[in-house]
């Protein structure tokens, strides 16, 4: 279904749900984001920059599974090793839990889970390739600057709320 809004926009609705921790144990669905995601790249020429499993809408109901990106509040200039860095952060995160602004650093990705998916963004089938191997190097550099993002995000918008005090803290000692 397609609707025209205010200002002539156009709006379509997507069937889908919002992707889980758990599609992350699924390679099917994190080649079908990491697909996504060039495809985003290559044809806008920006970053997403907030990439987080609500900003990603999942299509399972198909094989193999499709996934759309939500939400480009925040897309910004093209750094992909950036908005890979930023998915693997929010891998830490629980959105659905009272406690959502505390990481579980054990939550983030493994090392494989790491080259798999970079393999799978960048069309190499060898996760060990040095290509791989060079943009894995990139997103880990980029990682304090991610955190050091929504730090900033945290504080200048949400100060007076304790929750995300308590999320800017604690990302804080994810940088230190």
């Amino acid at each position: 279904m397609v609707q025209r809004l205010d200002w002539g926009r156009l709006e379509t609705w997507l069937q889908g749900r919002a992707m889980r921790r758990e599609d992350c144990d699924n390679s099917q669905m994190l080649t079908a984001l990491a697909n996504e995601l060039r495809r985003l790249h290559m044809v806008a020429g920006r970053n997403h920059n907030d990439l987080n499993f609500t900003n990603v809408l999942v299509c399972d109901s198909v094989d193999p599974p499709t996934t759309h990106l939500l939400d480009f509040e925040y897309a910004g200039p093209l750094d992909p090793p950036f908005d890979v860095a930023n998915f693997f952060c929010e891998w830490m995160y629980d959105y659905e839990s009272p406690r959502w602004f505390e990481p579980d650093s054990t939550r983030f990705p493994s090392d494989a889970q790491a080259r798999s998916f970079i393999a799978q963004y960048l069309g190499i089938t060898d996760y060990s390739d040095g290509e791989v191997s060079a943009f894995l190097k990139e997103v880990q550099a980029r990682i304090p600057y991610v955190h050091t993002f929504w730090i900033d995000w945290a504080r200048k918008n949400f100060s007076d709320r304790d929750e995300y005090v308590q999320y800017a803290e604690l990302r804080q000692i994810l940088v230190d």
